[in-house]
């Protein structure tokens, strides 16, 4: 497991990447990988804010 916020979410970059639809995968298949990456996204979006808040 990932020690550190910021590993953790180029963990998630590297196990959820940006794929594209196959032939032969079910529409359920393409919304599960879609929904990954979605969470990957929008994790690492939350990273990115809360990075940039200033401290206080």
């Amino acid at each position: 497991m990932p020690a550190t916020v910021r590993d953790f979410i180029a963990f998630l970059e590297r196990r959820f990447p940006e794929t594209k639809p196959r032939p032969g995968q079910t529409l359920d298949e393409i919304m599960f990988a879609a929904g990954q990456r979605s969470v990957a996204l929008q994790m690492r979006a939350e990273f990115e804010a809360a990075s940039n808040l200033p401290e206080g």
